[in-house]
């Protein structure tokens, strides 16, 4: 049997690997308890065309006086705990 851990990857005329994913990877980061109200305000704008989400609130200014308290009722503790997640500045 042939050892091929230590083989390399044939070199191809013009081909050129891609940078490590490490080097173009977002950051992710837990968000604080001062970043929720960003938070949510970006949680709320990414529904706001969800088919399912504007068939249960038609109307955008119930869709927003609703929307909001549901993320911080469904997420409103993850701040507490440090396991609130974004990416980037998101």
């Amino acid at each position: 049997m042939t050892d091929t851990s230590t083989a390399t990857q044939p070199q191809h005329a013009g081909f050129r690997a891609p940078p490590p994913l490490a080097s173009t990877a977002p950051e992710i980061r837990s968000t604080s308890r001062s970043e929720q109200d960003w938070f949510e305000a970006a949680m709320t704008m990414a529904f706001c065309a969800d088919p399912a989400a504007r068939w249960a609130w038609p109307d955008p200014l119930q869709f927003i006086n609703i929307f909001m308290p549901l993320v911080t009722l469904f997420g409103g503790k993850s701040f507490d705990h440090g396991s609130a997640y974004v990416i980037g500045d998101f």
